[in-house]
Formats: C-alpha cells, structure tokens, sequence
C-alpha cells in the first residue's frame, strides 16, 4: 500500500542543527516495514525524506495533514 498527495500551499520544515528550511514537495504514506502501521513521509523535490512520522492507520496520518486543507479525497494510491 502506498499514497501520495502534494501540498497545496507552501510547506516547509526548519532544521535546527543545519538552520536551514526545507521546503515538502510530496507526502507519502506507506507501510512501515518495522510494525504493522504506516509512515508518513514528507519529502523534498528529489524524493529525499525530509520527516518520517508512525502511525497506526493510514486514516490517522491523512488526519495529521487535514490542518494543511489536505483531506483524504487528495491522496491517490499508487499501489
């Protein structure tokens, strides 16, 4: 199983340590291969993962983005 969405406004994450911000231009969420939930991933423009959040349903990873205006209706399956 595998979604994908873009934001819809700008998305960024700073890092403190590099002091630099990243800016999201794909989320993900995918099984995780360490449990029986899922990862949402945020990812940069080379598909790099910028953040990996766990969560026990895919449903409860789309609610972590519904502040962002990214419902579930935004997603699509990939696989």
């Amino acid at each position: 199983m595998l979604f994908a969405t873009r934001p819809k406004c700008f998305s960024g994450i700073y890092d403190v340590e590099k002091r630099e911000t990243f800016t999201i231009e794909d989320y993900t969420i995918a099984e995780n291969d360490e449990n029986s939930g899922v990862r949402l991933l945020s990812m940069d423009d080379r598909f790099n993962i910028i953040d990996d959040e766990s969560f026990l349903t895919v449903d409860e990873a789309i609610y972590e983005l519904e502040p962002d205006n990214i419902s579930e209706k935004d997603w699509k399956e990939l696989i």
